[in-house]
């Protein structure tokens, strides 16, 4: 505190006692730098966390099969004969449709789980790319 800051009354008008002067005086202090700590060492790990995800799965949509690859360490593959694809739905929040970003679910048949694309960037192109490959595969069964 300044010099200036003992001579300025107290709180409230509380006045000094007779005799009485202020040896010391301060306030307490907003520590900024706590929050900005504590802000980056929960908003870090998220972002790394999707960044991470962002390139180690790859979906690929092939004129047969939806091609699901994740890992970085261990790879795992998932491969979904377009044949045997039920449903595929699409869901966006508000901050997916202004960023243009949503989950995709695949249903196949004869399967419990679906396989739930998450994040995925343009959901509604990946969405119609699977439709469109499912229907005209379907078109070429019939023909023969």
């Amino acid at each position: 505190m300044r010099e200036t800051d003992l001579e300025k009354p107290l709180p409230l008008g509380l006045a000094l006692l007779e005799g009485e002067t202020i040896a010391y005086r301060t306030r307490t202090w907003f520590r900024a730098w706590y929050w900005i700590v504590a802000l980056l060492i929960v908003t870090i790990p998220f972002v790394l966390f999707r960044w991470l995800r962002s390139i180690t799965v790859d979906y690929a949509v092939t004129n047969r099969r939806v091609i699901v690859t994740k890992g970085i360490l261990v790879k795992n593959q998932r491969v979904l004969d377009l044949a045997k694809i039920q449903n595929v739905s699409m869901r966006q929040g508000p901050l997916g449709r202004w960023w243009n970003y949503g989950d995709v679910l695949v249903e196949t048949a004869g399967e419990v789980s679906a396989e739930r694309v998450p994040d995925v960037d343009a959901p509604k192109l990946l969405r119609d790319a699977i439709l469109n490959q499912k229907a005209l595969g379907s078109g070429r069964d019939t023909a023969l």
